[in-house]
């Protein structure tokens, strides 16, 4: 590791543990939040030469243990198993599963530091949610957070049954570089099962275009074949929505036009320390990142990638007072225009991270009821 990147490490380290104090306050204040329930690590498949952990939390609904399973225990219980007499399909039933992912632009933050959201949803919305410790940055820069993103889902898809998941439920949501990843995952997510079924097949060559550059129609009908072959190989649970609250979706927009198109003003714009913080840490090594790669800038991805990867249902929450709100409200348009149901709105009045206030005495009735809404319209997409 070379001095600047040293350097990177150590400034990274000390902001995350003022992160950390500061999430301890956020925590104790009004309402009382719900304790996560237990903690695992699972290994790392997808990053190369980056061999690792990564680490969940689960959240499970308060009357979790009434359905038949010990809250904190991680074991598979025959209540929540459906009748499955008439029908193989239905022969496993679980509850609901939201994969969260927090922020801190890649680089610092932890997956208990939405823990208010995560209380939410599995109290409203009778769901587990796990919140993923993906590797951040400057240690693992761009694109290993979002690799590690695919793999909680592969692990989750996997041991759904294990774990009292219905794999046939997921939703994933996400705060600031967290919500970028609630786009860029599923943005991915295809690619790497491709390359999986490929490796499977012992076949050579590049994966197949996936709609964010040109490609024939002959590229076409072998991208739709091949991927056929990729679901009935390499099974996922299925995305049914995102949740992502004031999302990073075009990195081409560089970040004094970002504070520049901040309706309150370049003060009510995160701090450029920190930005510059995130930038370094995480596009490294920077001539070789474009910043118009669709998994880093989901914004810049094909309409063809976005219509076939992403779900029909997305949640967007963005703030009135803030660097992303430009990016973020263009994205709720094109997504609409696209055909997704676009529910949420944007917030008035408020910050970037306006619902982390590190305040222990000071309740925050915006964030209680965009938190409420999320949680009313996530339970509408599950109980479909």
């Amino acid at each position: 590791m070379d001095f600047f990147r040293l350097v990177l490490r150590l400034k990274a380290v000390w902001w995350r543990l003022l992160m950390t104090q500061g999430m301890f306050f956020h925590k104790l204040a009004s309402p009382r939040i719900i304790k996560h329930s237990f903690r695992l690590k699972i290994p790392t498949t997808i990053s190369a030469n980056r061999t690792g952990s990564i680490e969940l939390v689960f959240y499970q609904p308060p009357q979790y243990g009434q359905l038949g399973r010990s809250s904190g225990s991680p074991h598979g219980s025959d209540a929540l198993r459906g009748d499955h007499t008439n029908d193989s399909s239905s022969s496993f039933q679980g509850l609901p599963c939201v994969v969260n992912f927090h922020g801190g632009g890649f680089t610092i933050g932890s997956p208990t530091d939405d823990a208010r959201w995560c209380s939410a949803v599995a109290c409203a919305v009778n769901a587990i949610v796990v919140s993923v410790g993906y590797r951040r940055a400057p240690e693992y820069p761009f694109p290993v957070a979002i690799e590690d993103g695919i793999d909680a889902i592969f692990w989750l898809s996997a041991h759904a049954e294990e774990y009292g998941l219905d794999r046939n439920r997921m939703a994933l949501s996400g705060f600031s570089s967290g919500a970028n990843l609630c786009f860029t995952v599923p943005l991915r997510l295809r690619e790497e099962l491709l390359k999986r079924r490929m490796q499977d097949d012992g076949a050579d060559g590049d994966v197949p275009d996936d709609g964010n550059r040109g490609a024939t129609n002959e590229d076409s009908r072998m991208r739709n074949g091949n991927e056929n072959q990729a679901r009935n190989s390499f099974s996922v649970g299925k995305i049914v929505t995102c949740v992502a609250f004031y999302p990073s979706v075009d990195y081409t927009l560089s970040r004094s036009q970002r504070r520049a198109s901040n309706p309150g003003g370049p003060s009510k714009s995160l701090p450029e320390f920190f930005t510059s913080l995130f930038d370094a840490a995480y596009l490294y090594p920077q001539h070789s990142i474009s910043l118009s790669d669709p998994h880093l800038s989901p914004a810049l991805a094909s309409d063809t990638a976005l219509i076939q990867h992403l779900p029909n249902d997305i949640i967007l929450f963005t703030c009135e007072w803030d660097q992303l709100l430009v990016e973020g409200e263009a994205f709720r348009r094109r997504l609409k225009d696209l055909g997704k149901r676009v529910t949420g709105e944007m917030i008035r009045g408020v910050e970037h991270g306006w619902d982390k206030a590190p305040n222990p005495l000071e309740t925050n009735p915006k964030a209680e009821r965009a938190y409420r809404e999320a949680c009313g319209w996530l339970r509408d997409i599950f109980e479909r």
